[in-house]
């Protein structure tokens, strides 16, 4: 009853509002909203269930801030209990599902940067998408809320990547269609590869294919061809793990 009361009440905000651009993020916090119930369908497990993927040297621990991690120096070494969402504990095909880990008092840990733990390392999805983390070309990028504190397990990594991937998507692109179509077309949770530039300190989100051919080019590795309808996870993996 209390999501559609709030979901009434948006609607009429919406059709108050002039602007286009106060609307469409209206809408984005509804769709939020109607799929809030979502987080609170998690399921305890322990790290050995997980893929074992990249192994870091790295202290286990939380490092809160992206200076901790460059530092290699850990926030806090707290024991911490790991979460995934129970559809996702259940699908065997999910290799690498997002993770939500919780401190002693079984609280969902929140704002820290990266995590630590025997030996595997996670990046925060949402300060992964924020200016002060990411390649400044990256706007806009956003999760939906049923992973809001989630952490993605990176894959692979070596001297110059470490890669990792989430269902990032554009906001406004996401608000559009729920405007015209009433739901999310899944083309718009596409899963992105993202790595941590160890030159330039920074997470980048590979947004489509023409924003890794950028990312290509500048590192001078070439480009791959474009398909405006689909996303090359496939290839982006690879060639991150060729030059990594």
């Amino acid at each position: 009853m209390l999501y559609l009361v709030v979901g009434v009440h948006l609607m009429h905000i919406i059709y108050s509002q002039k602007s286009m651009k106060i609307k469409l993020l209206i809408l984005t916090i509804l769709f939020s909203v109607c799929n809030f119930k979502l987080l609170a369908q998690l399921t305890k497990i322990e790290i050995d269930q997980l893929n074992k993927g990249y192994v870091t040297a790295l202290p286990n621990g939380q490092y809160k801030t992206i200076q901790d991690f460059i530092n290699g120096t850990p926030s806090s070494s707290e024991l911490l209990t790991i979460k995934v969402r129970t559809e996702e504990a259940a699908d065997k095909e999910i290799e690498y599902p997002t993770v939500f880990f919780f401190d002693q008092a079984d609280k969902k840990v929140k704002k820290v940067f990266a995590i630590v733990k025997d030996g595997r390392l996670f990046f925060s999805l949402v300060l992964g998408r924020l200016p002060k983390y990411r390649n400044k070309a990256d706007n806009a990028q956003t999760i939906q809320l049923k992973y809001n504190w989630g952490f993605s397990q990176v894959m692979f990594g070596g001297e110059n990547y470490l890669y990792y991937e989430a269902e990032y998507y554009n906001e406004w692109g996401e608000a559009i269609a729920v405007h015209y179509s009433g739901s999310t077309p899944q083309r718009l949770l596409n899963l992105k590869g993202v790595v941590w530039d160890y030159q330039n300190s920074e997470l980048n989100i590979f947004r489509n294919c023409k924003d890794f051919n950028s990312f290509l080019s500048e590192a001078s590795e070439g480009t791959i061809k474009c398909d405006d309808k689909y996303y090359p996870i496939e290839e982006v993996r690879s060639i991150i793990e060729g030059i990594k």
